[in-house]
C-alpha cells in the first residue's frame, strides 16, 4: 500500500454517496471521508479498516452500529507511544485489531471506553525493528481484564527475540 498515493474522489456537496455496513483501507484523502461523513455515510457501518491513524476522527461519534475495527499503522504514520491511539465514540465495538507500528504499550485507556462490549483483542507488533517490540507487563494483562472482563479471544504478539517470562496462554489464548 502506497500511503503517498491516497486518491482525492473529488467529492461534491450534492453528490449521493452509499451508506455501507463494511468499509476496507479505502486509499482516499482525509476530505473525502469528511464529507462522506457529513452525508450520514457512517450510520449503518458495522466493520471499518483504515490504515491511516487520522483517519479515525472522520468516523468518531458517526458510528453507532460499529462492531469491529482494525487499524493498521503504516511506517510513515508511526505514533510515538500507545497514548496518542484513541478511538472514542466508535460503537459498541466487540472486535479491536491494531496492526503495525501502533506504539509500545496495550493502549489500555482507548480500550476502557469499549470494556463492556470488546470480545476480542489482537495486537500485532510490526517486527521490522527491535524497537518495535510490545512491552506488556503482567499489571497489564491484570489491568485489561479489569478493564475488559468480556474478553475471549486475546493475542497480543511480542518481539521474537523477547522472552515472555509468563505462561504462553497469558498472551495467547481462544476461549471457546
Amino acid at each position: 500500500m502506497n500511503l503517498a498515493a491516497d486518491l482525492d474522489l473529488a467529492f461534491e456537496p450534492d453528490d449521493h454517496l452509499p451508506r455501507p455496513e463494511e468499509l476496507s483501507y479505502l486509499p482516499v484523502v482525509q476530505e473525502n471521508l469528511l464529507l462522506w461523513r457529513t452525508q450520514g455515510g457512517w450510520d449503518k457501518l458495522k466493520k471499518l479498516k483504515i490504515y491511516r491513524i487520522g483517519h479515525l476522527s472522520a468516523f468518531a461519534g458517526q458510528t453507532p452500529l460499529l462492531e469491529s475495527l482494525t487499524v493498521r499503522v503504516m511506517s510513515d504514520d508511526i505514533l510515538r507511544s500507545s497514548s496518542n491511539l484513541v478511538f472514542d465514540n466508535m460503537g459498541p465495538l466487540r472486535q479491536i485489531i491494531l496492526i503495525g507500528h501502533i506504539g509500545d504499550r496495550i493502549p489500555l485507556g482507548s480500550l476502557q471506553r469499549y470494556g463492556s462490549t470488546l470480545t476480542d483483542l489482537r495486537i500485532h507488533k510490526d517486527f521490522s525493528t527491535l524497537a518495535s517490540s510490545l512491552k506488556v507487563y503482567q499489571k497489564d494483562i491484570y489491568q485489561l481484564n479489569l478493564i475488559c472482563p468480556n474478553i475471549q479471544y486475546l493475542e497480543l504478539d511480542l518481539h521474537p527475540s523477547t522472552q515472555w517470562m509468563y505462561s504462553e496462554k497469558v498472551y495467547k489464548w481462544h476461549i471457546p
